[in-house]
Order: C-alpha cells, then structure tokens, then sequence
C-alpha cells in the first residue's frame, strides 16, 4: 500500500515539474499608471519604472521616466499618464520610452496622448520573441486632448515595446497599456512534496 502511494505521488510531482507551462493560465493585464504618485512641473513625479510584475518601462540615458497627474487635460485617463524627458520642467517630453514585458505577451494595445501636431509624430518598434517585427508610425491628428490609438493586437509573443522618434513640438505620453500575460499557477509541487515526506514518514513508522 506505501509503496503504490509512493510511486504515485513520485509520478504526480515528475510531471508537475517536467511540464509546468501546461498548467500556466493567462489574464488580462491593464497598466493604467493610476497606482502611482503624480505630478505636474514644476514637480513632476520621477518613477524607476519598475512597478508591474508583467512589465517595466525606461527611458535613454540622461532621461527620466516621469508620471503626470491631470491626465485628463491630454487626453488620458485620469488620474495619471507617462512620459519622459530629459529637462523635468521644461520639456519637451520627447524621450524613447520602452516597455519589456516578463514574458510574451498577446492582444496589447495603448493610448498615445497630448499629440499638437499633424501627421507621423513618432514610432512604435514591435519586438516579437526578442527580434524587430515591425515598425509602426503614430499619426497625429492635432487634437491634443483626444487619445491616438496604438493597436498591437494582430502580434502575438509581444516581447518589447520601443516609443521613438518623437518629433511633436512638447512631446507625448503614454495610457492605459493592456494585453493578456502568462500567469502560473501555484507551486503544486511543493505542497506535494510534503504529502511525500509525510507519507515516508508513517513508512518508515511502519517498518
């Protein structure tokens, strides 16, 4: 009987561990940046970036990733939207910003705000499985309180996410990122593993 229960629960853990991503379930992720403090310059609200376990944002060097509150003036939704640049105060708020994601992601879409001018104001690099896949233009309408939206959903293993070549005259930023991550599940295995010691234990009671 201890030993059926034995070669059972060995089995059982063998192929927990031997193929865990069958077991992973995935759940829609928004990104909204409302979490976090906000600002306004003269004192806008520096961030590392590092706030979601899905994904984290930077900047180039000599920037900073900043997080601006009365999101609603430019077209985001409020409280907060990002941006980055090298002068805080002054602007303008032009910096690369990139996303990477802690694993690839699908259906990802966002909002691009506060665009003043007409045309192509910038670019999206979509990296897919850690290689360029595609570059997209962001085209500005000249409505700086209505959102342009960025649809990435027709990729899939989204991996990185690189905002460049901003060429609107005070610059952009950024809402409401949202796509579908991996999520595991919990760590099975290891509540099995006890089940083991304790049915060794009362075997080795028995003998």
């Amino acid at each position: 009987m201890f030993r059926s229960l034995i070669s059972l629960a060995l089995l059982t853990a063998a192929v927990l561990c031997v193929a865990p991503e069958t077991r992973a379930q995935t759940a829609t992720v928004t990104i909204d940046f409302d979490d976090q403090p906000g600002g306004l310059p003269p004192s806008p609200a520096v961030t590392t970036g590092m706030f979601s376990p899905f994904a984290t944002f930077s900047t180039i060097a000599g920037s900073k990733l900043l997080i601006f509150s009365a999101a609603d003036a430019v077209g985001g939704s409020p409280p907060n939207v990002l941006t980055a640049a090298a002068d805080v105060v002054l602007g303008p708020f032009d910096s690369d910003v990139f996303v990477d994601f802690t694993h690839p992601v699908q259906d990802l879409h966002f909002k691009v705000s506060s665009g003043n001018d007409v045309g192509n104001i910038g670019s999206v690099n979509v990296f897919v499985d850690g290689s360029l896949a595609s570059t997209l233009g962001i085209i500005g309408t000249g409505e700086f309180t209505v959102p342009i939206p960025i649809d990435l959903t027709s990729f899939t293993n989204v991996t990185r996410v690189e905002i460049v070549n901003i060429t609107d005259e005070f610059g952009l930023s950024y809402d409401d990122f949202v796509f579908t991550a991996p999520v595991p599940e919990p760590a099975t295995a290891a509540m099995l593993a006890v089940g083991l010691m304790i049915i060794l234990g009362l075997a080795s009671r028995r003998t």
